[in-house]
């Protein structure tokens, strides 16, 4: 048994709830604990019958411990078991404890989280036999509507082609700034470009308009019912990571045969695999470099005056990505040909999901006829401008590197 996540205090006077993740012949079984250390049975059964990925479940493990913390300290039937305490809430406990956690200062979307997390273990009940069943029509969610709202009010921030450049030319290695230009043109989420293989890389250079399709796994999905996704990759960026390839002397350690299939498309300066968190600090230190105002506010509210200062992130780039499809002249026919083909390459379930980066770039001026912006020459001035030929230039090699 390979115990992988434990979060217990024995040593405090007060424990509380946390969960118990071990993996046991590449299984993964969860039991979650309350705030006295009791086994909640209900939370444990869901969560190794429900067929999701392992993060998916260590989310919802990680939210019923919480959910169990801040019913307690809001004293919310304090005296019972956290079983017990599900088969008697009703709406307006959940919102007393929706509003104590909003209290707290957390964000909206955190909250909504949460409550999702409860909300699917009341539809886990209401399918289950036995102690386990409790109706959903009796319940606080009879008519499944959510207290809280999962929508952002805030609009994302976007790297222009100007920043991109400098932020470019303040990465050290070329490893680090394929990467981020990948991310960038093809909007991809990070944990997906850390473990792409060249296997999902097109093999033509070439294209008509500059583009070629990219399939990939999509990031968000179920066990049993795998999703294909499919974005757009400008042929000067996919240029730009088989020179990569060709010339980077960690990658061509770590791989021999350098365009084998099975092989990591980004490695770091180390020829070791990225991670979300070592990608972040690479891109901070290069915005400091580069004179960003990190203090600036990431995210704008959109009515309230509220402002979130939040520091760059790989995020950043596909928020990016959405606005220069919308603004292109190069993809689509029209505005409503490219808000579809930002839901395809961004894997969104609905078009509605996109209405931020519609209000970030206003129909009418993406269908100006002084629009004249073109997806593909960007990609070619970005690669041009920030393109560096191994040990033909000034750069220190390193993260350590000033």
């Amino acid at each position: 048994m390979n115990l992988v996540s434990q979060n217990n205090s024995t040593n405090s006077r007060y424990v509380g709830a946390y969960p118990l993740i071990e993996t046991t012949e590449g299984k993964q079984r969860i039991t979650v604990f309350d705030v006295d250390g009791r086994i909640m049975e209900i939370p444990s059964v869901w969560l190794n019958t429900v067929e999701l990925k392992d993060s998916s479940l260590r989310l919802h493990a990680r939210n019923i411990c919480y959910i169990a913390n801040a019913m307690h300290e809001c004293r919310i039937f304090p005296e019972l078991p956290f079983d017990r305490k599900v088969h008697l809430l009703n709406r307006t406990h959940v919102e007393t404890y929706a509003n104590y956690e909003i209290g707290r200062r957390l964000e909206e979307t955190t909250v909504h989280s949460r409550e999702m997390t409860l909300f699917k273990l009341f539809v886990f009940m209401d399918e289950s036999n036995g102690s386990l069943h409790r109706p959903l029509k009796d319940g606080p969610y009879r008519d499944r509507r959510k207290i809280t709202s999962g929508r952002y009010g805030y609009l994302p921030k976007e790297l222009t082609e100007k920043q991109m450049i400098s932020l470019l030319n303040n990465l050290h290695n070329e490893c680090e700034r394929a990467l981020v230009h990948f991310i960038f043109d093809t909007g991809i989420r990070i944990e997906q470009a850390v473990k792409l293989t060249n296997a999902s890389l097109p093999d033509e250079v070439a294209a008509a308009g500059g583009h070629v399709l990219m399939r990939l796994a999509a990031n968000k999905q179920r066990k049993n019912a795998r999703r294909e996704q499919i974005t757009l990759l400008s042929t000067p960026v996919l240029a730009r990571v088989q020179r990569y390839h060709n010339n980077d002397s960690a990658y061509r350690r770590r791989y021999p045969s350098r365009h084998a299939s099975g092989n990591l498309v980004f490695l770091s300066a180390n020829g070791q695999p990225w991670t979300r968190q070592n990608l972040t600090k690479q891109m901070r230190a290069a915005a400091s470099r580069a004179g960003f105002n990190l203090e600036e506010p990431r995210m704008f509210d959109s009515g309230s005056g509220k402002k979130r200062r939040v520091q760059i992130s790989p995020h950043v780039l596909r928020h990016s990505f959405a606005c220069n499809v919308l603004r292109s002249t190069d993809l689509g026919a029209d505005y409503m040909e490219r808000r579809v083909l930002v839901q395809q390459c961004l894997c969104h379930r609905s078009l509605e999901a996109g209405d931020p980066y519609a209000t970030m770039v206003p129909r009418q001026l993406a269908e100006s006829k002084d629009n004249t912006f073109s997806k593909y020459e960007q990609a070619k001035r970005i690669d041009l401008a920030t393109f560096k030929a191994p040990r033909k230039h000034l750069e220190r090699r390193g993260h350590n590197a000033k």
